[in-house]
């Protein structure tokens, strides 16, 4: 059955390398957060296992593929298309996540069900550049400054399968933040829907022993899960392994938070958690999943 719910968000995942450059649109852009976005844990306990999971210890898109966004195919592709010689990647995470998503759904779509938009039809059949760029403009990315809104980019998505078909279900969804996720509860989902996740991260900077918000953004994708950790595939060419857990972080203004955050992550420099991960928390933000039963 398909599945809409659509939240309010409020990071701009700008990808980029400086953190300080990064900012937030305000909460003033957007409607008011609907009442179901209560901050309580999510859970999702299920006993029955997806048919197209590897075993109950492992579930994972194998055919996800593993972009670059600062591929110089991409930069120029992006630069021809924009008119703007020698262009560099000003923040294109986001899309470039959104494009390994859908990448592996539609690898493992039904051939009986109808996807009835011409945009994910033609998808399997042309160069990934074109996809990144093309859901970066669907997703009103800000190609020339680096961005994108997670709201906008759930607006994408939602238009991409509203008139999806699907021989046994579309699951479609996108949590906003301050929903608690445990690692089990990301794992059992995984088990019983299959969704390939794009999510949206930003780090806490730590103030000795406490920690301060930074205005940044980054977009990952999660294309399943391995015993009990989560195979997290990163738009700057890498994969990696990590977890996730609920915890409480005290604050530089003194207030104590609890939120979802990433534990033993790689400390490969490759990735934005092993760059980040030493003198940050890694906050998981938000959380888009998406499947073809």
């Amino acid at each position: 059955m398909r599945h809409f719910r659509l939240l309010i968000l409020f990071t701009l995942i700008a990808c980029q390398d400086n953190i300080p450059s990064r900012s937030t649109i305000s909460d003033s852009a957007v409607n008011s957060a609907p009442p179901s976005s209560t901050g309580q844990t999510t859970s999702f306990r299920s006993t029955q296992l997806h048919s197209r999971c590897q075993s109950s210890a492992r579930c994972f898109y194998a055919q996800m593929p593993v972009y670059n966004q600062n591929n110089f195919m991409l930069e120029n592709y992006v630069g021809n298309k924009i008119g703007v010689s020698q262009y560099h990647d000003a923040g294109l995470c986001a899309p470039t996540s959104g494009a390994m998503v859908l990448r592996a759904v539609l690898s493992e779509k039904d051939g009986l069900t109808k996807l009835n938009n011409t945009f994910l039809n033609f998808l399997p059949y042309q160069p990934w550049y074109e996809t990144i760029y093309q859901i970066g403009v669907d997703a009103q990315t800000d190609f020339l400054n680096g961005g994108t809104t997670p709201y906008e980019m759930n607006h994408a998505f939602s238009a991409y399968f509203s008139k999806t078909q699907a021989k046994k279900g579309l699951y479609l969804n996108l949590w906003q933040r301050n929903n608690l996720w445990a690692n089990q509860d990301m794992i059992d989902l995984i088990k019983s829907k299959k969704p390939a996740f794009l999510i949206g991260v930003h780090p806490l900077t730590k103030v000795g022993a406490r920690y301060t918000s930074t205005s940044s953004g980054h977009a990952l994708a999660i294309k399943g899960f391995d015993g009990d950790r989560l195979h997290i595939q990163d738009p700057w060419g890498m994969d990696h392994f990590a977890r996730i857990q609920v915890e409480k972080i005290q604050m530089s203004n003194g207030a104590q938070v609890e939120t979802t955050t990433f534990k033993d992550f790689g400390a490969s420099r490759g990735t934005f958690m092993g760059t980040y991960g030493s003198d940050h928390k890694i906050v998981l933000d938000e959380v888009l999943g998406v499947s073809l039963d």
